[in-house]
């Protein structure tokens, strides 16, 4: 049987090629499936039909989301962007297909596990709703699925002609343009109501905020800044929800450079490791948390970590990791990727291999590879699985342990050989399968990192698939 052939894959159902295909959750408003939370220990509980009228206040289930159904496993997509601007969702449970939005020709693609953020060199951002998602309670998970949108789009200033870094989180998502020192904060939850809501515009010219490299991500209900004029950029400062400095809560950061919020806190990259942000509270959850199994459901995916929850009522606690050894510049870790909702995070570590970041053990450890990473995105399951993507084209997975444990044939040989294309390939995992775009393949790999990196399945009718995010998670 062919490794790419669907039914070689009994974990995975067939595709069915439906361009155009009607929402699943079309009628979402009028028939909503309820999911009860289950007992604690336990993941979400199973599916049970709701009434048709909307529930009363007394008799609304917990977790209940008007306009959306719940399902008992995560409701996976893979989104695509191709070089026209095309967005494209397809069900990687159903295999089912379809175009969802016309945007102008993209330049780059950011996700939270439900929305995309399409960005461009001209200072405009879009953002599509890709309708699933996952809410985690720590305990046990809530998996949704409404109907894919597109929401509306995020402009830079007049003159201000760039490609914005967009960071999303649970309550706030920050757009910021380097240069000019623009930074706008959205709502997170208008979005999921189909409304673009600027809770605060900074233009950096008038607010003393800083352009050029830096960061400025969201923490709970407040920002972790870099851009901070009257501390420089070598300080990490606490604002609130519209850029106002929060007194006394900093650290030093040298040359901060890339974020990534785990299930402990949020992570900044600086010259001589990362910093963590944490709070009291969430500090002791994520510890105690340890049981809720790498396996489980609740380790799957969240909307944010233990840390962001808790940030809008507690102080933000900082906490330095060093690397254990000195770094060149050129080894840094400067791009984080790991499993939504997860400890473990992996940035790419030069020409080495793999930085492993355990943010609950507060220590870095150094994988080595025989050839160079391009991508690398941490597992965090019970066999500590990374994946990546070497210079070669070809998917290794390693482990902590046991450095490279298995490696494909090249995959993505034309797409890594020029640059334009590699930077547009993403690779995302989930808890059992990895996602790989190759813009010049024309094809979108799943592999079965467990399984000796298998190719499961091979989704080549993907239009030159310039970016990928996969939501749901």
């Amino acid at each position: 049987m062919h490794p790419n052939d669907p039914s070689s894959d009994p974990t995975r159902r067939p595709l069915r090629r439906t361009r155009p295909l009607a929402l699943v959750a079309a009628t979402a408003a009028t028939l909503v499936v309820l999911t009860a939370c289950s007992a604690p220990g336990s993941s979400s509980g199973s599916d049970t039909d709701s009434d048709d009228a909307a529930p009363t206040d007394a008799s609304t289930p917990h977790g209940y989301v008007e306009g959306a159904s719940e399902g008992s496993e995560p409701q996976l997509r893979l989104a695509t962007i191709d070089p026209e601007g095309r967005v494209d969702l397809l069900d990687l449970l159903t295999g089912d297909d379809e175009t969802v939005a016309e945007l102008e020709p993209a330049d780059g693609l950011s996700t939270d596990g439900r929305f995309v953020f399409a960005t461009r060199a001209s200072g405009t951002v879009d953002v599509v709703d890709t309708g699933v998602w996952t809410v985690d309670h720590g305990d046990h998970s809530h998996y949704y699925r409404a109907e894919a949108r597109q929401v509306g789009s995020i402009e830079a200033t007049a003159g201000a002609a760039e490609e914005a870094r967009v960071v999303p989180g649970a309550d706030l998502t920050t757009v910021r343009f380097p240069a000019s020192g623009e930074q706008i904060v959205l709502d997170t939850e208008a979005l999921g109501a189909g409304e673009i809501d600027e809770v605060a515009r900074f233009d950096g010219a008038g607010t003393g905020a800083l352009g050029g490299e830096g960061v400025l991500v969201p923490f709970g209900d407040s920002l972790l800044s870099s851009t901070v004029a009257d501390l420089g950029p070598d300080v990490i400062a606490v604002l609130d929800r519209e850029g106002r400095l929060v007194e006394g809560a900093e650290a030093e950061c040298v040359d901060p450079r890339g974020s990534i919020e785990t299930r402990v806190g949020v992570v900044i990259g600086c010259a001589d490791g990362a910093l963590l942000a944490t709070t009291d509270e969430a500090a002791a959850d994520a510890g105690d948390g340890e049981g809720a199994a790498d396996e489980s459901a609740a380790g799957e995916g969240a909307t944010g970590s233990d840390a962001a929850d808790a940030a809008a009522s507690a102080p933000v606690v900082f906490e330095r990791i060093p690397y254990p050894e000195a770094v060149a510049a050129d080894e840094r870790a400067v791009a984080f990727d790991g499993r939504r909702g997860r400890p473990t995070v992996a940035a790419v570590a030069g020409d080495r291999g793999a930085w492993l970041l355990d943010t609950r053990e507060r220590s870095w450890s150094l994988v080595e590879t025989p050839a160079p990473l391009v991508r690398v995105s941490a597992v965090d399951d019970s066999d500590g699985h990374v994946v990546g993507l070497d210079a070669s084209g070809r998917v290794v997975v390693l482990t902590g342990d046991d450095g490279v444990v298995a490696t494909t044939d090249p995959l993505l040989p034309s797409t890594v050989a020029d640059d334009t294309a590699l930077a547009g390939v993403s690779l995302s995992v989930d808890a059992s399968r990895a996602y790989l775009n190759g813009p010049l393949e024309g094809a979108v790999f799943e592999i079965d990192y467990a399984d000796g990196g298998r190719v499961s399945r091979t989704f080549d009718h993907v239009d030159a698939p310039s970016f990928a995010a996969e939501t749901g998670r």
